[in-house]
């Protein structure tokens, strides 16, 4: 079975769906800070990354 990044918490984006064919993988999540991310501004910026196996 392969597993690959298929999802990161993007807005408007959704987890893997049953109809994806996608599952979660059962291993740690990522989370991504980055220059965009500031604790003092609303709508900051963090990227979630997720894995899937297909």
């Amino acid at each position: 079975m392969s597993a690959r990044a298929a999802w990161c918490g993007r807005p408007g984006a959704s987890p893997p769906s049953p109809a994806s064919g996608l599952a979660v993988a059962d291993s740690p999540d990522f989370e991504l800070y980055d220059g965009r991310f500031a604790t003092d501004r609303p709508g900051t910026v963090i990227d979630v990354h997720v894995l899937v196996v297909a």
